[in-house]
């Protein structure tokens, strides 16, 4: 079982191979969305062409953005709390990789 975009159902032949099942509380919903955001991860990973990981990308997006709704954060105050974790840990321009010793 996995979640899948709105429009899926309506493809031709999906819904002949395939059933589709409403998730009926924000917990699973939740859950859900973790899922899928683990699943696209390994699809960027697996990515062999700029479009396609643009494509994958926007997934992302799209699914965090959908986490964000969920959680009752604001588009500004998600940019917010961004700016704190990157006042307080900086972000990734200096392209450091950690390693063991």
């Amino acid at each position: 079982m996995k979640l899948v975009r709105d429009k899926i159902p309506d493809i031709p032949n999906v819904w002949r191979r395939y059933r589709f099942q409403r998730l009926k509380t924000d917990q699973q919903y939740l859950e859900a969305l973790k899922l899928k955001l683990v699943e696209e991860s390994k699809e960027v990973a697996a990515t062999r062409s700029q479009k396609e990981l643009i494509s994958e990308l926007i997934d992302i997006a799209d699914v965090v953005d959908e986490m964000r709704k969920l959680l009752g954060v604001t588009v500004s105050g998600m940019s917010l709390l961004r700016q704190k974790k990157l006042k307080d840990k900086g972000g990734f321009l200096k392209r450091l990789m950690m390693l063991s010793r």
